[in-house]
């Protein structure tokens, strides 16, 4: 994972960190030496190696590049040799919060792993080292100063310092990035780098040999952290009525000849320091589409609670809907939609709850459709919601919506929504079985205190069964249908003889069950189908490139088909100098 000279010492030693296949690392040291089997003199990182016969050693925890509690040393029968075959491809990064890292949540006693875009970056040559805690190569008073953002855009400072900055320099120039960073992405990759403390600021500085960067790597596993980049593209009045039919949400799109401008706006949709803008010019074309899972930007709740979100940005937030208030219209005329106003609030897994508000258009859809669902209690994500600081203070705070660009997306099938959901299902039921402890459980049968829960919950599996009051805790009774889309007549039901009630009731959930059983059945046959269409789409690019110009068959790749012969390798670089290939139109 990580290759190189320590010469700190009278004697230079070579050190690695390296990985075995369940991704536990471990600092090993070659010294210099006799050794009865050939060492490798070079060592390649990412490359597979099978040591052996070696020393196994206690590690100081202030000197350790792991969290391994030993180390490994080479000794003379040591044996070791690279594998042909890579073992598995993983890169066996462990991101670190970049919010625990500034909140000095994280343990600073060993190197961590960051991500994120580079929004700042500056020189500096006559700066000696501040970090007395972290060792590093070559001339201390060269530095590189820049900053990372993360996709819960939280930002954190980085120093790269002595050799490693050189070499950042170098790297950053040969690509020409201090050209592209201010116009578009730059995603960087740190490993190993060490937590340092400069002017009272957790920060990111590279500590002696072990540390690496890169910049838009193709590293196996980072492509759920690149993709999802967003930024916002705007259409002229001139011509929103065309691009209104031609375009849909959901869809790939490639669009060539466009303006790029500052995104200057007081709240901004996205964090790109640029956006996009439609000329008459431009050309829009619709693509195959790729796999991908759908990518939110959350904010964390801790960090709207300490103020170190950029309040200017739109952000994602996920939890659970509850205490919604009745639409109202503070406007003087009843009609007049921007007047419309519904509030809410909003449970983070932690308990952190804020209020939420949304406004005009967005107040009347979120109405409706919050009836529909059934009231009661709902984990949604919030998209593109503007965070409100209207005073000074952690608690003066509200999530409010910002225009038709916020929505509420209703349990998306996400981690998030899962861990929320799983927290409310045992809230209810420590909630139940606590009351029903209480109250005594004369059953002889033990399983029916488990038939009591049982009763209480719905049909189906869904979580979002407990309906809450301000407080949080469960009322004493849910009403009949939530959680699923059934329209039950509540109010007739309410009014019937306990009787009637009774068998109304048994009526409406077996409707809730069935209703639960062709839900599940949709759901297998939607995930079926993702599955068909990815294979289809697979099979749509390899015909693609197998219906390839003989110009493009090398670069395509088309030889892991078979070895081409020189014969067809002469053709391929004719038929790239414009030779004439065909006799008529038709494929071969």
């Amino acid at each position: 994972m990580s290759c190189w000279f320590d010469t700190r010492g009278a004697i230079g030693i070579r050190k690695m960190i390296i990985a075995d296949e369940e991704g536990d690392k471990i600092e090993a040291a070659i010294p210099f030496g006799y050794y009865k089997n050939e060492i490798p003199k070079y060592i390649e990182e990412g490359c597979w190696y099978v040591i052996s016969d070696f020393l196994v050693r206690a590690r100081p925890e202030s000197r350790r590049n792991t969290k391994h509690q030993y180390s490994i040393k080479f000794v003379p029968k040591t044996l070791m040799y690279e594998v042909i075959r890579h073992v598995t491809p993983q890169n066996y990064f462990v991101f670190e919060d970049v919010l625990n890292i500034r909140n000095g949540l994280a343990c600073k006693e060993f190197p961590v792993d960051v991500f994120g875009i580079i929004i700042e970056f500056t020189q500096v040559t006559n700066q000696p080292n501040e970090f007395p805690e972290v060792e590093v190569c070559g001339n201390g008073y060269r530095s590189v100063h820049f900053k990372l953002l993360d996709p819960k855009m939280e930002r954190i400072t980085c120093r790269a310092i002595g050799f490693l900055a050189d070499e950042f320099v170098k790297v950053w120039n040969a690509g020409s990035y201090g050209l592209k960073y201010k116009k578009q992405p730059v995603f960087c990759v740190l490993r190993f780098w060490k937590i340092a403390t400069c002017e009272g600021e957790q920060i990111l500085v590279n500590d002696y040999g072990c540390s690496r960067f890169w910049f838009d790597p193709e590293l196996y596993g980072l492509d759920n952290k690149k993709n999802g980049m967003m930024i916002e593209a705007i259409v002229d009045k001139k011509f929103a009525d065309y691009y209104a039919n031609a375009i849909e949400e959901g869809q790939w799109l490639s669009i060539m000849e466009f303006a790029v401008v500052d995104n200057t706006d007081d709240i901004k949709k996205t964090s790109h320091p640029c956006k996009i803008y439609f000329l008459r010019s431009t050309c829009v074309k619709h693509v195959l589409p790729l796999p991908h899972n759908e990518v939110y930007h959350f904010a964390s709740f801790s960090s709207i609670i300490n103020d170190t979100i950029d309040v200017s940005i739109l952000a994602d937030v996920v939890g659970a809907v509850f205490d919604v208030s009745p639409l109202m219209n503070v406007a003087n005329n009843p009609h007049d939609v921007s007047g419309f106003r519904i509030s809410f609030k909003i449970k983070d897994k932690d308990e952190h709850t804020w209020e939420c508000v949304a406004m005009e258009r967005e107040a009347l859809d979120f109405d409706r459709n919050y009836r529909l669902f059934g009231g009661g209690v709902l984990v949604a994500v919030l998209r593109w919601w503007e965070i409100d600081r209207y005073f000074d203070g952690p608690k003066n705070v509200r999530i409010c919506t910002h225009g038709s660009i916020s929505k509420v997306i209703p349990n998306p099938n996400i981690i998030e929504v899962a861990e929320i959901r799983a927290i409310l299902l045992l809230s209810f039921i420590n909630n139940n079985s606590t009351k029903m402890l209480e109250e005594g459980n004369s059953s002889e049968n033990p399983s029916d205190s488990f038939k009591m829960i049982g009763d209480d919950l719905p049909g189906a599996s869904d979580i979002d069964l407990a309906k809450m009051e301000g407080t949080g805790e469960p009322e004493e009774s849910r009403p009949l249908g939530w959680g699923t889309s059934i329209q039950v007549p509540f109010v007739l039901i309410e009014r019937l003889s306990a009787q009637d009630r009774v068998k109304a009731e048994e009526f409406i959930n077996k409707l809730i069950t069935r209703h639960n059983e062709l839900e599940g059945g949709k759901i297998e046959i939607r995930k079926r189908r993702m599955d068909l269409e990815k294979r289809r789409l697979n099979i749509a690019r390899e015909l693609h490139r197998l219906e390839a110009h003989p110009s493009d068959w090398i670069e395509i790749g088309l030889q892991e088909y078979g070895n081409m012969p020189g014969c067809i390798l002469s053709i391929v670089d004719l038929a790239g100098q414009g030779a004439e290939l065909f006799r008529n139109p038709k494929p071969f």
